[in-house]
């Protein structure tokens, strides 16, 4: 299984730049050893959420409206499809 990781890592990181990947492992290693004293520092990537009134509604991409619990059914539904399709192409082997 680490083989098969491993490649995939490589197959995926091929295209990227060796400079860009130890300046991402440097970052990634220096979050994980202040992570303990200071959590935001595995905030590596400034990620910020945007917020939006509790109940608002949206549109989906059928555009349909849908409300925050359904937006969340939907997202944890495609979450689940996506795992199944992985652990199925990874079973294949």
């Amino acid at each position: 299984m680490v083989e098969d990781t491993e490649e995939y890592y490589n197959k995926i990181s091929s295209d990227i730049p060796q400079q860009d990947i130890l300046m991402w492992d440097s970052a990634i290693r220096a979050a994980e050893e202040r992570r303990c004293t200071d959590p935001s520092a595995m905030d590596i990537l400034a990620a910020q959420q945007l917020k939006r009134p509790e109940n608002a509604e949206t549109e989906n991409h059928v555009g349909l409206v849908v409300t925050p619990g359904q937006e969340w059914c939907q997202r944890a539904l495609a979450v689940e499809e996506r795992q199944y399709v992985t652990a199925t192409f990874f079973d294949s082997f």
